[in-house]
């Protein structure tokens, strides 16, 4: 199950808004055919500016605009390999535990759930504590956030069924009850979905 396409670049190609410090730094990726070395070469030198940037920037506006990016570009399985090398994942996560701005907690979570269900990106996740991060912000205020949370939990159980326990843990039952009465019919609706595959 994946998330709405976020509303922020055409896949990534344009990968900062002018003023985010970063335009004059990444070049315009997808000019050649995709898969050739020149595509790959190209493509991992884009995100991984992209993670330069996410980690180094003082602008917040320019983070949640990178995190919104490198979201996006975890709808296309192509860059999970690239994902892996360097260090997509442990990033969001990391953004999450320490970050109190919502809307770059809300790009990190989607762009952990839209690549969830790849099973090296699931253990990626597991490896860095990302079950008990996941549900912590499962207790936002944000439907959007809480939205993306369930969807991923939903998705690492269909990767592995013996996640039920650990999702269950610290009383998250409770939790899902409490949104299958949520205002917002997709959180209701995820919560239900993931109530029936906990069974």
């Amino acid at each position: 199950m994946k998330r709405r396409k976020l509303n922020t670049s055409d896949s990534g190609r344009d990968i900062v808004d002018k003023g985010t410090g970063s335009d004059n730094k990444v070049k315009h990726a997808g000019k050649v055919r995709k898969g050739s070395f020149e595509h790959r070469f190209e493509r991992r030198r884009y995100l991984n500016q992209l993670v330069d940037e996410l980690q180094t920037t003082k602008s917040m506006e320019a983070k949640q605009q990178v995190a919104a990016n490198l979201a996006n570009f975890a709808y296309d399985p192509y860059n999970y390999h690239f994902f892996q090398e360097i260090g997509v994942i442990p990033l969001f996560l990391a953004e999450l535990s320490v970050n109190r701005d919502q809307t770059l907690v809300e790009f990190s979570m989607a762009g952990i759930c839209n690549c969830a269900g790849d099973n090296r990106i699931h253990k990626e996740i597991l490896r860095n504590d990302g079950l008990s991060i996941i549900k912590r912000h499962a207790y936002s205020s944000s439907d959007s956030i809480v939205l993306s949370c369930i969807t991923t939990l939903i998705t690492l159980l269909n990767v592995d069924v013996e996640l039920k326990d650990g999702i269950l843990k610290d009383d998250f039952y409770a939790r899902l009850l409490q949104l299958t009465e949520s205002l917002d019919n997709r959180v209701k609706n995820v919560s239900h979905i993931l109530l029936e595959d906990l069974r």
